[in-house]
């Protein structure tokens, strides 16, 4: 038994069935451009931070006034972002939500590390220098 608008009903399946695994492709294509550019935006965010610390700890290091131990917590998302200041194995200077030990084992980088707290850490020496700054973002949920 044939049925008068059957063909018309698979024709709209289809051309429904396509939007949508397109729609689909479009949105994963989409979602996951968006997140490339964010993670580079970030990075771009923690390499930009630890050159402005590079700049401070260089004018403090020229005042002979460097802080040792950690500096106040002023916001409440600072517990995502961490930083320190080594001087070669000694922790000059650190922030609240920053380890006692090194975020990284790199000396110059991008890398994955902070044991276990998943933090995205940026890493550079001080130029003719031994100090090195960490700083980095915590790329899982901190915990409450």
């Amino acid at each position: 038994m044939r049925h008068p608008g059957s063909l018309r009903q698979r024709l709209l399946v289809l051309v429904l069935s396509a939007v949508g695994v397109t729609w689909l492709l479009v949105a994963a294509t989409a979602y996951l451009a968006a997140r490339h550019e964010l993670d580079e935006l970030l990075d771009a965010h923690l390499a930009q931070t630890a050159a402005v610390l590079m700049a401070h700890v260089l004018e403090e290091e020229h005042e002979g006034d460097l802080a040792i131990g950690p500096v106040p917590q002023l916001h409440r998302y600072a517990r995502r972002l961490a930083f320190q200041v080594w001087d070669q194995d000694r922790l000059l200077l650190r922030s609240p939500s920053a380890p006692s030990t090194r975020l990284s084992p790199l000396d110059y980088g991008f890398s994955r590390g902070g044991a276990g707290q998943g933090w995205r850490v940026f890493s550079a020496r001080l130029p003719g220098r031994t100090a090195l700054i960490q700083v980095a973002e915590r790329s899982a949920p901190a915990g409450r």
